[in-house]
Order: structure tokens, then C-alpha cells, then sequence
């Protein structure tokens, strides 16, 4: 397979040296683990346009993703938990 390299795009996440980890693309949404920045972000593919929630426990390291339902699920490294994100109302669960 050829890939057009006209098509690609790339975007600078908000946050500096956030360490991007894992990603999930679902429709045209883009959700990515933020390990040194300790958050869940997402990228809407069509209009660049990014959101990032911060994860309640503090330096959990944030690495693999996944999204079902609506919501989205995490793994915590050094939180030694398994969370889940409601990205419409922001609300965590760990």
C-alpha cells in the first residue's frame, strides 16, 4: 500500500512534553495518553481542534486506551488503576 504523503497531517498536542502514548481513533475523534502530562486527551481529526482532561491521581502515568460506549478507558502505570473518562460530562471514574 502507497500512502499519499500530501494527505498527512500533524498536529503539536497543547501540552509540552506530555510523553503521547497510545491512541484510539474513533469516527473522527483522536484519543491519546498523556503520561508525563498525568492526562487523557483528544483530538477531533476534521477541525485540529484539542481537548485534555487531567487525571485525579496525581503522576498515575496515564499509557494504554481504549473507548466503548462513549467512554473512555485507561490504564494508570505508577496509579496501579484501571480508569474510565466520560469525555461529555468530564467526570472520572478509577
Amino acid at each position: 500500500m502507497q500512502v499519499d504523503a500530501s494527505m498527512m497531517t500533524e498536529w503539536t498536542i497543547p501540552t509540552d512534553n506530555s510523553l503521547a502514548g497510545q491512541i484510539y481513533l474513533e469516527g473522527n475523534l483522536l484519543y491519546f495518553t498523556e503520561a508525563w502530562g498525568n492526562k487523557i486527551g483528544c483530538l477531533n481529526v476534521s477541525s485540529g481542534l484539542f481537548r485534555e482532561w487531567t487525571v485525579p491521581t496525581a503522576d498515575s502515568q496515564p499509557l494504554g486506551i481504549y473507548v466503548s460506549g462513549g467512554l473512555v478507558y485507561f490504564t494508570e502505570a505508577i496509579g496501579n488503576k484501571i480508569g474510565c473518562l466520560n469525555p461529555s460530562t468530564g467526570v472520572f471514574n478509577e
